[in-house]
């Protein structure tokens, strides 16, 4: 596990992973999405909120927290991560 915390720090600091490695080495993690929806409440926020400060469609956003979805990329944590104003690795169980 650490490792792969290794590699999201990389891959956020220095873009230098490509999305396709990155979905292979991440796609077995998943969104904490508990946090998620506990730090949209303490911002007050909406998820279309959320979509709006990403800067995506609030489909995107709600496709993404629902329960079916199993997985995700290095690039959303990442920009769910910034948008929140937090580290990404808050964000993976």
């Amino acid at each position: 596990m650490s490792r792969l915390f290794f590699l999201l720090d990389y891959f956020c600091e220095n873009k230098s992973l490509t999305y396709d490695y990155a979905y292979c080495i991440f796609n077995a993690m998943k969104l904490n999405k508990r946090k998620i929806e506990l730090e949209l409440e303490r911002l007050g926020w909406s998820k279309r909120r959320l979509a709006e400060e990403m800067g995506v469609k609030r489909q995107w956003v709600y496709v993404v927290l629902s329960d079916a979805r199993d997985g995700c990329t290095l690039r959303t944590v990442n920009r769910i991560a910034k948008a929140l104003g937090l580290n990404p690795r808050d964000l993976l169980t």
